[in-house]
This record gives structure tokens, sequence and C-alpha cells, in this order.
């Protein structure tokens, strides 16, 4: 330990290094026989060749001289010179390294605890001691966050904020954001820097300044998203010194911090969609196929899928900071494929996309394509997928009907169904962006695989910034039951393993599974904000679940695997107990009731 004192004869600063044991007694004399330093026997202390006469006074009787009283510990004018060494042989035993540094340390000044007692310089030691406080907060934020760590902020942020050390742990998260741009490009990572960024403003604003969750749309902070959403090397650097420079603008009050917290979720958010992104270089399209007649239709269908156990492990940033798990099944809708797209090529240069419920929209020029990344806009999702399969590009320089003549020689028309009600979690939205970036590629004449479909969704999905995962696109495009997983580390990679059922048990499957819409409707988007906001901020109940969650679908394959319908009712159970953690108030009450209702009937598991 490391202690501030004033020097007794001129009053100066310096810095005392002390070490002793717990269980010593500092006011027993030393030759009482049980009496000890560094929890040895004093007499062990003496073997070392030193002598009670160079650690206590001349003046002091016997009964003083104890551990309070002797001079022990030695003082350095400037504490970095100090060298724990020159103590630690204290603790060890008699050895050559041990006396040459006694022959060392009697030449070293030193002082007792008393001295320490009665010198110590009070303002200097809170100042150190407080210094220590803030560098071992910077310490574990950086092992937590560049380390792989699991490990919650929240204490630290707390104490930070109460001990008004704030403003330094936020200079240590920009400088750790920046870094992520330096050996290597790193948008995981920097994003969830950015995301306990948001947590540290949250703290700040003292649970004022309203709710987390609002808009974080505010024009001053444009500049700073359009350098993050760039996605080129150094872009995070860039976007980090642009937020801190805004930052500066947001700090007075609890609702400007609150405000500001929003924009840098939103600017972790930026950087997840260029984590998952990434995941394009799985994405292998082959040209050379044949280009379609005219007005010859192109046509995917595809089934709905039912999650089973892993759902949300799938989803950035949990998918590659945790590691991806999820078992589904592909379903019909009364015999039928309930979700698909078809696309034709037209003598018209411009694109028209026609949707189950009959709207329509042209398409006549590439500023209809811009509210792309607006979930609620007309033709959103159709959009999306018309960029990320570039065929028709934003800045080529050339107009919608000059690409689409040069490239095709014609336009397209795309019509989208789903005969699944709105919001019903069977995984629509991601199953029909398949499905149209299907019939688009092959309209276009190119070649592609399930597998590269699976990760054009995850890029569909960020340009959305509805930011799904993956397991329903696996559900919707690959058909049967399926374990799917990606390693924690980016790119996302899926793989997909069809499991192999007995007929026996797909038997029993279709008359004990039952399929039930509560009528519940909410946008993914809306939810998974909360969920993936607990996840950086390594909520310990959030993280928990999801650790539970992909060990636990391990176990669901082997139940699937052995047949065992018991085991597979009993993993769904927990499984339902798990999700409803991570999305509170996803169980109606209607459906409560219905549940609590069949299991008295034992009708279910």
């Amino acid at each position: 330990m490391h202690t501030r004192i004033k020097r007794p004869h001129d009053g100066s600063s310096a810095t005392a290094v002390v070490l002793f044991g717990t269980r010593d007694d500092p006011n027993v004399p030393f030759s009482t026989p049980n009496a000890t330093f560094c929890n040895k026997l004093w007499m062990m202390f003496f073997e070392n060749g030193i002598v009670d006469s160079d650690i206590w006074d001349a003046c002091l009787t016997d009964n003083d001289k104890t551990l309070f009283t002797a001079k022990l510990f030695p003082v350095y004018s400037n504490a970095a010179d100090s060298e724990i060494c020159d103590i630690l042989w204290f603790a060890n035993g008699n050895t050559d390294k041990t006396l040459k540094n006694v022959k060392k340390y009697l030449l070293l000044s030193r002082v007792s605890l008393k001295d320490i007692l009665m010198n110590t310089d009070v303002a200097s030691e809170f100042a150190f001691r407080h210094e220590v406080t803030i560098c071992l907060a910077i310490r574990e934020i950086r092992s937590v966050l560049f380390e792989g760590g699991h490990g919650s902020l929240t204490q630290i942020f707390a104490r930070g904020v109460s001990e008004n050390f704030a403003n330094r742990l936020l200079d240590t998260l920009d400088t750790m954001a920046m870094e992520c741009d330096d050996d290597r490009w790193d948008p995981g990572t920097a994003a969830r820097i950015l995301a306990n960024i948001a947590d540290l403003l949250g703290c700040m604003a003292a649970n004022e300044g309203g709710l987390r969750s609002g808009p974080a749309a505010n024009k001053d902070w444009s500049d700073a998203f359009g350098i993050l959403e760039t996605g080129e090397l150094g872009s995070i650097r860039k976007g980090v010194v642009a937020l801190r420079e805004q930052r500066r603008n947001w700090m007075h009050s609890p609702q400007h911090l609150v405000r500001a917290a929003r924009h840098y979720d939103g600017a972790a958010q930026i950087l997840v969609r260029n984590a998952v992104s990434i995941a394009n270089k799985f994405v292998a399209v082959i040209s050379g196929g044949t280009l379609p007649s005219i007005g010859e239709w192109v046509i995917c269908e595809c089934p709905a899928r039912v999650d089973l156990f892993g759902g949300w492990t799938d989803t950035p940033p949990i998918c590659y900071e945790l590691g991806g798990s999820v078992v589904n099944a592909s379903i019909l809708l009364d015999g039928k494929r309930p979700i698909g797209a078809k696309v034709r090529r037209t003598a018209t240069f411009d694109i028209l996309l026609i949707s189950d419920d009959g709207c329509q929209l042209c398409i006549k020029q590439l500023n209809d394509l811009l509210d792309y990344n607006q979930p609620s806009a007309p033709g959103a999702l159709v959009k999306a997928c018309l960029l990320c399969t570039n065929i028709v590009k934003l800045s080529l320089g050339k107009t919608l009907a000059e690409q689409l003549q040069d490239r095709f020689g014609s336009g397209f028309e795309i019509h989208t169904w789903s005969n699944l009600p709105r919001g019903s979690g069977l995984g629509t939205s991601s199953i029909l962006a398949g499905a149209i970036l299907a019939s688009l590629w092959f309209a276009f004449g190119m070649n592609v695989d399930r597998l590269s479909i699976i990760h054009a969704v995850l890029c569909v999905e960020q340009m959305l910034t509805t930011g799904g995962g993956w397991q329903d696109q696996v559900g919707g495009l690959m058909g049967g039951v399926l374990h799917a997983t990606s390693r924690p580390v980016l790119p996302v990679n899926v793989v997909v393993r069809r499991l192999l059922l007995s007929d026996e048990l797909v038997s029993r499957l279709r008359r004990h599974l039952l399929l039930v819409y509560t009528g519940k409707v909410r946008l993914a988007k809306n939810l998974l904000q909360n969920v993936v906001r607990n996840w950086y901020a390594r909520d310990t109940e959030v993280y928990s679940t999801f650790l539970t969650l992909y060990r636990q679908s391990f176990e669901f394959v082997g139940a699937f695997t052995k047949g065992d319908l018991e085991e597979i009712g009993r993993l769904m159970n927990i499984y339902w107990e798990l999700k409803k953690v991570l999305a509170p108030g996803a169980e109606p009450a209607l459906v409560y009731s219905m549940m609590q209702e069949l299991r008295d009937r034992k009708s279910v598991v």
C-alpha cells in the first residue's frame, strides 16, 4: 500500500510504502511469543540480520516496541521511485535474494505506522486514492470491452458519477472507440463501446430527463452519423471525434444528457449494421445465367417458420459476441407456402411494386428509393432488397431508367404477398426478404444458393434498420427441422444443419404441435432495441438468460435426435420462460389463461 505523508522535518510530501499481515496486532510488543509481522513470528524477521535497534528508537522500552512504533516502511520523495521489492522480502523466507534486499533496505529512510498516522497528508492521500480508483476503473473498462469480457460496467459508471470522474470515463471510452480503427477496423467492439457511452450518459442524468428509448434524429448529430455510415476505414475514428464534439453541447441538463444517450444508441446501431454487413462476403452471386423473357414470371414461395429453441441468440450483436444457436422448423399454412414473391421483366424502364393488399408503387427515379431505411415507408423492404442486390445503385451517376436499360434492357414488376397475419411472429418479413432476393436475382439472370440468400437477408435487415437476426430466413429458405449456428466472431457466418427425424417422431409432432395466433401485433424493432440495450449493459439476468438459451439449445438438438418428445416438451417450456425474461409482457393475459386451462386439463406437457 502506498500512503502520502508529510515529512516531519520540512513538511515536504513523500510516499510511504506499507506492508503488513491481516493477522498482525500492531499494539502487541514484539517480544510477546505469538507477536507477528506479515503473519510470521518476529523472530523470523530478525533472522535476516536485522536487530531491534535498526527499527526502533533507543528510547523505547521493550513494551513500546511494537509493530505500531517500528520504523519499517520506506519513504520516497517521488512515488515513481518506490519499488515494491524493497518490502516484499518481509513476506519471503531467508534467501540470498532476500539478504541483498535487506542491505538495500537498511539504507532507506523509513517511518513507522505511528509516524504515518501523525503525518498523513490527508488532501494528497485522498487525491492519490481518488486517482487510483479512476485508474482501476479504467483498467476494468478496458478489460471488459477489449478482452471479450462479459462483466457489467454499470457500477463503475455509477461510482464515476457519484465521485465526480464520469468525464474521465467518457474520455477513456472515446479513446477506446477510436482505437477500433487503428490496427483493424472493428465496428462490433466500437458499437459496444458507444452503447456503454450511452449508458454512462444516462447514469449522469440520474434517472431524470425522460426515457432512454426515443428518437435519435436531431440534425445536429447528422454529420457524425453520416461519417459512421460510410463504413470506411477511418470512419470510426472520425465519427467518434464528431460525436464527442457534439456531445459537449448536450451536457448541461438531464434532458440533454438523455437525448445525447439516445443518439449514442443510434450511433451504436449504425456500427452494428456495419459489422453485420460484412456478412456479404458469404454472398456468392454468379452471373451468366439465362435472362428470362419479358413477361415471364420468376416465382419464389416459402414456408413460415416456428421458433423451437434458441431464438434471440441469432440477433446481432448477440450472435457475434456470444454466438448463436437456434432450432426451428418450416411449416405450411393450410398445406401451402404462405410467403412469396414473383418478378418479371417489363418493357418500360421503371420498377412497379404490387403488394398483396393491392397497393401499387411505381419507382421511376432513384429518389424514390431513398426511404428504404424507414420500415413503415411504402415498399421499404423491396427497395432495400433492390439496393442490396446492387442491381440498382444510388451513386452510379446514371438515372434509374439508364441503369435498367443498360444492364437489362427492361424494367421490372415485383409482386409480394404473405397469407399470414401482420406481426404473427412466424418470421414473415425476413422470409419475404429472402423470397424477394431470390426472385430478383434469378429474374436478373443470376444464380445464387440458399446460404448466400440467408446472409444477404441479414444485410437487408440492417439496411432496413429493423436489426433482425438470421433464424427467420433459415427456417423459411432451407425447409425441415433445422439447427443453425454462428460463432462469436465477425463476420457472421451462419451454418445450417437439417435434423434427420424418424417418421414416427414427425407423426407425433404433427399430432402434438398446435399453432395459435394471439392477435398481439408489434414491430420487432421496438422490442429488439430494449433487448440489445440490456445486452450491451451486460444486465446480469439478461446475460445469464442468453447464456442458458445458447447452451440448452444443444440439449434440445439432442432431444430431437433421440426422438424424446417428453424432453422436447420440457425444454420448450423452459424456453418460453426464458423468452419472457428477455421480453416482459410477451405473454398476453388471454394466452396465460389458455395455457393454465390446458395444464389443468393435462392437455399440455
